[in-house]
């Protein structure tokens, strides 16, 4: 058996013509996939170890080994219906028959019911 590995390409993450990295004075995020629609399914957050000092990113960085993912799912209207932090505590927001939203349900870090807000 004969297994082939590639670098995906933008068309296998939908990134063509998305934003894909932001760099600024805490780290990097890097939007690794989106969906159909174009909204973001996952968001990778790295945080540089020499957070203090004015980083220049010309010059290579040093990042801390944690990665803090990010997920959402969205509905057909471009809502988000579950979002998972790094923590593991979901957002689950629902909305009214108008649209608005209605309540917004916490799974705190993995707990089984959430607590309504």
């Amino acid at each position: 058996m004969e297994k082939i590995l590639r670098e995906p390409t933008p068309e296998d993450h939908n990134l063509r013509g998305r934003l894909y990295q932001v760099k600024d004075g805490a780290g990097q995020a890097t939007f690794a996939e989106y969906d159909f629609k174009g909204n973001p399914i996952s968001k990778l957050q790295e945080t540089l170890q020499d957070y203090e000092t004015e980083v220049n990113w010309d010059n290579a960085q040093t990042f801390d080994s944690t990665t803090y993912t990010t997920t959402s799912k969205h509905d057909a209207l471009n809502r988000p219906v579950e979002t998972v932090t790094p923590d593991s505590s979901k957002y689950i927001p629902t909305f009214n028959q108008g649209g608005d939203l209605d309540t917004v349900g916490v799974h705190l870090r993995g707990v089984k019911f959430p607590q309504n807000l």
